[in-house]
């Protein structure tokens, strides 16, 4: 949230001055909600110093608060229950807001104490502050070891440095003129000059006046942050395809009018407050499916290193018979043997090393020893290749279904299965049979002629789809020897050449090959698909298939998805 933005939602704020503070929770490490009763009115006032997703709101979503509050969480409480609501300052315009509670102490004294908001990226941070200016206490404590500036109780609050910008709110049309005829564009210009404004807002901010002169559109600057000292504003805000609000702005931009910007917010940062939580959940499932399948990749190459090639148990038999066959020509105690190979077309002559310790006839007996050891250590390696190969295969589809994750469900659903296979402890494990937790629908899709298309997300809806929900005689797509997800197609008939390309395009889309080209796809009636006895979720066989080549077009795949 840019500084502009910060000021249109602090002029919403400004209006529950005066109100109490009933309740103070703590939904996530990164976030207080305030409840602020008004004029018989309940509002929740939330501070997020996510660092992708900080901000300040009053907001009208549900969040679900842990069992047991954080020590910040009690602190806030103890010291603000009760407390009244007196000022709410934005310094400057920059990205920092300092929320003023009159309330009481220990000692029963009315006392001042401030809640400030730093939304500053990953170094954005909530720190209570008593009325001698001494922090009491921060939802991130800041120590040496992070940063310079120190924030830790007892110490005095210090605001972060900042860069030497000025408030625009106090300019007139002659300085922002002098801004705007700078040996620069004039958006960049003004974002250099004033704080709260990025040069990306600064450049929307002067396109949203029209073309006009250097002096109309500082006259125009002039009267925006006019209205912005009185804390009016025009808010307004893009949308994507489905309706989705992707930016706030606090200016008319020619784009969908924003009358209530808290709850153009609270749609806004659902999408992201979920993107966010994903990956974070994500991120771990990730990490264990990358550790095994390095952990494979290793094991696969120690055992494609240790096991003999052909080629090398062949020279061991043949070195094994020279010497048999010439013990007579053959002296003790020398280092090698030279023989005529009898082998080669050209009979050439042969140097095989000897270990002067043994025999001749030992030496013989050495090597073929050595050829019978490496034709079992191939054939137990082979079976150990195939395995190791059979399980990164498997760690891959995993690897693969977590692109296709679009909620937290789908990222547990993943994580049971890899608990289930035994990669991740279960650590509520219980001598019970645990019940089989319901799988989630897979996508929908339809063509232009209304047939459904099912694509799983994971293995579990994989074999969901196509061992229980696909009828037999429906068709069946998946990417030829790739990661990918099953595509269901519910036709009877034979696929017209459009429907076979919409199917292939999201076999290729949802899989490992989706930046390929050419990618082929391969398809065949369900009932051909079999699941091995003992195969892993996923894993399937399928014959009596066709081929088709798509080269995969993440727009076209876009347009037929349906909502369930």
């Amino acid at each position: 949230m840019d500084g502009l933005t910060l000021a249109s939602v602090a002029a919403e704020v400004r209006k529950l001055t005066g109100g109490r503070v009933e309740k103070v929770q703590q939904p996530e490490r990164d976030m207080l909600l305030l409840s602020i009763h008004k004029n018989g009115q309940g509002y929740k006032l939330l501070l997020s110093v996510s660092a992708d997703n900080g901000r300040i709101q009053i907001t009208s979503k549900k969040y679900e608060n842990p069992v047991n509050a954080p020590m910040f969480c009690m602190l806030m409480r103890k010291r603000l229950s009760g407390a009244k609501l007196v000022s709410v300052e934005q310094p400057m315009l920059d990205r920092r807001v300092v929320l003023s509670f009159s309330a009481y102490n220990e000692l029963g004294d009315n006392v001042v104490y401030s809640v400030i908001c730093e939304i500053m990226g990953k170094h954005s941070n909530i720190i209570f502050v008593n009325e001698n200016g001494v922090v009491i206490d921060a939802i991130k404590r800041i120590d040496e070891s992070i940063s310079n500036r120190v924030v830790l109780p007892g110490m005095p609050y210090e605001p972060p440095k900042t860069q030497t910008k000025l408030d625009p709110r106090e300019a007139d049309e002659a300085d922002f003129l002098s801004v705007l005829s700078q040996n620069a564009s004039a958006h960049s210009a003004l974002s250099r000059a004033y704080f709260g404004l990025s040069p990306r807002v600064a450049e929307m901010l002067i396109d949203s006046f029209g073309k006009r002169s250097l002096e109309e559109t500082a006259s125009r600057l002039f009267a925006f942050y006019r209205d912005v000292r009185r804390d009016v504003f025009q808010n307004s805000a893009d949308t994507d395809a489905d309706g989705n609000i992707q930016n706030v702005y606090p200016f008319d931009y020619g784009l969908t009018k924003v009358t209530d910007i808290n709850a153009a917010l609270d749609k806004m940062y659902e999408l992201k407050d979920q993107s966010e939580h994903i990956k974070r959940k994500y991120g771990a499932v990730k990490k264990v499916v990358s550790n095994n399948i390095a952990r494979c990749e290793r094991r696969l190459g120690a055992l494609q290193a240790a096991v003999p090639s052909d080629g090398e148990l062949e020279t061991m038999r043949r070195y094994g018979e020279l010497l048999t066959a010439n013990l007579f020509k053959l002296r003790s105690n020398a280092g090698e043997a030279v023989l005529t190979d009898y082998y080669s077309p050209g009979m050439e002559t042969v140097k095989i090393p000897l270990d002067i310790k043994k025999t001749p006839a030992d030496n013989a007996k050495e090597y073929f020893r050595e050829y019978r050891k490496g034709k079992t250590a191939q054939r137990i390696g082979s079976e150990q290749i195939a395995k190791t190969l059979e399980e990164l295969e498997y760690l891959e589809t995993l690897d693969e279904s977590l692109e296709c994750c679009e909620s937290s469900q789908d990222v547990q659903e993943i994580t049971r299965e890899l608990t289930e296979q035994g990669y991740i402890k279960d650590k509520n494990k219980t001598p019970k049979k645990r019940k089989q937790a319901e799988t989630l629908p897979p996508m929908l899709f339809a063509a232009d002629d209304g047939t459904e298309i099912l694509v799983g997300k994971n293995n579990r809806q994989n074999d969901e789809l196509t061992l229980r929900t696909a009828a037999k005689s429906d068709w069946w797509l998946h990417v030829k020897d790739m990661p990918g997800s099953h595509v269901i197609v519910r036709c009877r008939e034979e696929l017209s050449s459009e429907l076979l390309l919409i199917a292939a395009n999201l076999a290729a889309c949802y899989s490992k090959a989706k930046n390929g080209e050419n990618v082929p796809v391969d398809y065949t009636r369900v009932r051909y698909v079999k699941k091995p006895a003992g195969a892993k979720p996923g894993m399937v066989i399928y014959t009596n298939q066709s081929t088709v080549f798509v080269t995969p077009n993440q727009k076209e795949a876009a347009k037929h998805r349906k909502r369930i």
